[in-house]
């Protein structure tokens, strides 16, 4: 499991110098290189936004009119465990493929999930494994067990944020609102039809109705709290004068309103009115289950030329949220963030304990390595994950580098902290870049807490080099793999590369910066995530879960320093 696509090359090319060394005679290795099924897509429509892909690869598929995904072709399996291939030779061999001697597409995604249950290694995303509909889907399409897996997780100090991002969902009166709309346009699609489903449908529309309404009295009560002087949970200012715009508030808040809604409708049994005739909803045994699957069933044509960027329908984000809540709503490891900055005010769901998700599956696996050359202190990363402890084990190895070969200078007459900034230490921090980049003829690159500093402190100043270039919070894997090439040809051209980026972002990990293609790295600051009402409840959780000695290095610390490293 790695944590970008990026990181597969280095695995597949591992397997194949294994394979290569093996005596003759010796079975190889299998692999199978994994991604998202979008882009392993041989279709057309393959470059679509992932909710508007997903429905169409469904649709075509349930009408039984994919024929890539129809083809039969033993030899392609055969072809994938023969040799380890990257993600994008295998895309590629499936595009133009014969079989019996007849030119035949195959869907790559179907083909690299029927070779994996043969496979040794199959490579692919943390989410395979915990996102549970993702791994319930994956692991069953593969004739999978997790008793039979042994998981080598990379990049394993990414795991524990990774999996709390997971469970981040967002809800604002106007998802609710677009909902009823899809919902309405999907119902009277379902009833000119006859569907046997129309009868859930109209029920889930009439909860909508009045979730809508319920909801718009919660974020108004929720507004006005905020700005309440004392408000409970809120984040207090630097600057007292400064607008408050984010609090904590109950999980139960908005799950008691959901469940409200449904026992209104359930009580009343509402009437909706489509194409002018009107039928009675269903009533009392609906649930929030039955609701969040209503919501999850919506398919709609979407009008391409819709200037709204939401990449999924709001049914399928509302569906999500519910799915959330049903599953984490009693547990103290869920909190849920109310702010203000949008136009009626955002709450958002956050987990606060990653070993909940990972801790049951590292228990049934037969057995898992977690690697990574910055988990450190393993202790802690074992704490986070949940890791089984009657069957840990903890090993560090030095350095295979040369200490001498990475000098480290500390610059301690600059700093990121806000209250010091200014024109005078923008300007010795500019000062410090600059005699790095005199120091060495090769290429270097520079990494900012965010995008923010980046600019203040490198973009908006003109460096004595051939060319700088800039990571975007928009880089995909393709144009992270092309900078390599970049600074390949650049060096062989006697030039000069300043490279700018962020801690977490595209070029900070994952990225192997063979040949000594970077001279020397500057990081500025360390990446200590900014105060908020998360951040404050998180080592709040730390504290009662672990003491209150490691909330500070677990949640703050350790982390910001390891990104450092």
């Amino acid at each position: 499991l790695t944590g970008r696509q990026s990181q597969h090359r280095i695995v597949v090319e591992t397997v194949r110098a294994i394979n290569d060394r093996l005596a003759a005679g010796e079975r190889r290795v299998s692999l199978v290189d994994l991604i998202g099924q979008s882009h392993m897509c041989v279709q057309p429509f393959a470059m679509e936004n992932p909710a508007l892909f997903s429905r169409l690869c469904s649709d075509l598929r349930a009408k039984r009119k994919c024929m890539p995904w129809l083809a039969n072709t033993p030899s392609m399996n055969d072809r994938i465990l023969s040799h380890p291939l990257h993600v994008d030779e295998l895309v590629e061999l499936a595009r133009n493929h014969s079989e019996n001697g007849r030119s035949c597409q195959v869907c790559p995604w179907k083909a690299a999930r029927e070779s994996a249950r043969a496979a040794d290694v199959v490579v692919c995303d943390y989410n395979h494994l915990f996102n549970e509909n993702v791994r319930k889907a994956t692991l069953d399409a593969m004739g999978i067990s997790l008793e039979n897996l042994i998981l080598v997780i990379d990049e394993a100090h990414n795991l524990p944020d990774r999996i709390r991002r997971g469970l981040e969902r967002r809800l604002t009166p106007e998802m609710v609102r677009n909902a009823g709309f899809e919902m309405e346009e999907y119902a009277g699609t379902n009833v000119e039809q006859g569907s046997d489903s129309s009868d859930s449908i109209l029920w889930a529309l009439d909860v909508l109705k009045v979730l809508r309404s319920q909801v718009a009295v919660m974020f108004r009560e929720l507004n006005q709290r905020l700005n309440q002087p004392q408000a409970g949970g809120a984040l207090k200012s630097r600057n007292p004068k400064e607008k408050r715009t984010e609090m904590r508030i109950e999980v139960s808040e908005l799950l008691d309103v959901v469940k409200e809604s449904i026992a209104l409708v359930n009580q009343s049994g509402v009437q909706t009115k489509l194409g002018g005739t009107s039928k009675p909803s269903s009533s009392g045994k609906h649930g929030l289950k039955e609701f969040a699957e209503s919501l999850a069933s919506v398919s709609i044509d979407v009008d391409d030329s819709d200037e709204d960027n939401e990449k999924e329908l709001a049914c399928t984000r509302l569906a999500a949220m519910l799915d959330v809540l049903a599953e984490w709503g009693g547990d103290a490891a869920l909190v849920m963030r109310f702010d203000s900055k949008s136009q009626s005010g955002t709450v958002t769901t956050h987990l606060l304990d990653a070993g909940v998700v990972s801790g049951p599956i590292l228990e049934q696996v037969r057995g898992s390595v977690l690697m990574s050359g910055t988990l450190h202190p393993p202790s802690m990363y074992a704490d986070l994950l949940a890791v089984p402890a009657d069957c840990k084990t903890e090993h560090s190895y030095d350095s295979p580098f040369m200490a001498k070969n990475r000098p480290v200078a500390i610059a301690e007459d600059v700093t990121t902290k806000w209250s010091d900034r200014g024109p005078e230490n923008t300007n010795r921090i500019r000062s410090h870049i600059e005699s790095i980049i005199n120091s060495t003829t090769g290429h270097v690159a520079v990494f900012a807490p965010s995008y923010a500093q980046l600019n203040e402190y490198v973009k908006e100043h003109r460096w004595r080099v051939g060319r700088v270039i800039f990571e975007d919070s928009s880089w995909s894997k393709v144009q992270a793999d092309e900078l390599l090439s970049e600074l390949e040809n650049e060096r062989n051209s006697g030039r000069k590369v300043l490279v700018a980026g962020v801690f977490g972002g595209r070029l900070s990990e994952g990225i192997d910066y063979h040949d000594n293609l970077l001279s020397a790295v500057i990081c500025i600051g360390i990446p200590m995530a900014p105060p908020s009402v998360i951040s404050d409840a998180l080592r709040g959780y730390i504290s009662e879960r672990f003491g209150k000695g490691k909330s500070w290095q677990y949640a703050s610390f350790q982390p910001a320093v390891n990104a450092v490293m």
